[in-house]
């Protein structure tokens, strides 16, 4: 992403955790608490044809700049 020097918005789930939480959320330049995922995600056929469920985690939104210069990037 930061090579392509990417916009856009990413939905993930809340896994503080993980490594790349941690690294999305260091990326972002903000970020929005939205809730439970299986309230605010749609299935798409390939989850609804084999009966698969959203895992039961909050989920954040993130919006990303990389337009931005590397030395404004908080890592």
């Amino acid at each position: 992403m930061k090579q392509d020097k990417a916009q856009g918005i990413i939905i993930a789930p809340i896994w503080p955790g993980q490594s790349w939480y941690i690294k999305l959320k260091n990326l972002s330049i903000k970020f929005l608490f939205l809730g439970l995922s299986e309230r605010i995600l749609e299935k798409g056929q390939k989850m609804k044809d084999k009966d698969l469920k959203f895992p039961l985690d909050n989920a954040d939104s993130f919006l990303l700049d990389l337009l931005q210069k590397q030395e404004e990037i908080c890592f």
